[in-house]
């Protein structure tokens, strides 16, 4: 998330703030979610801190990517609780999430 925060240029514009967050939560959970949910979630992410100031604007991709990854986490912990069978990275994220934040799944933000 590093790059995210530190890498490209500012972005003015909220479509285009979409975009970006599209754009990286594609690369990291494409795949595991469908492609309209992260669409949705994105556009969520973005609305919920975009204007909150000039001190948060630089770091709108990180929040947004934030949240969206709690929304991943969620979903994936609900299809797991459903019996579904999850893809290897899916099941992999789930792992490293579970081992950083023990309990803190069912915290996170739902859909």
């Amino acid at each position: 998330m590093d790059a995210v925060l530190f890498g490209g240029a500012p972005i003015g514009d909220k479509p285009a703030m979409i975009d970006r967050v599209l754009a990286y939560v594609l690369r990291f959970y494409e795949g595991e979610v469908n492609e309209a949910l992260l669409r949705e979630w994105a556009t969520a992410a973005v609305d919920a801190v975009w204007g909150d100031g000039p001190r948060v604007t630089k770091y709108v991709p990180m929040l947004a990517l934030r949240d969206v990854r709690a929304r991943v986490i969620v979903s994936l912990e609900e299809r797991l609780a459903a019996g579904e069978h999850l893809p290897a990275e899916a099941a992999r994220d789930l792992w490293v999430w579970r081992t950083q934040h023990p309990g803190a799944a069912q915290a996170s933000p739902s859909a």
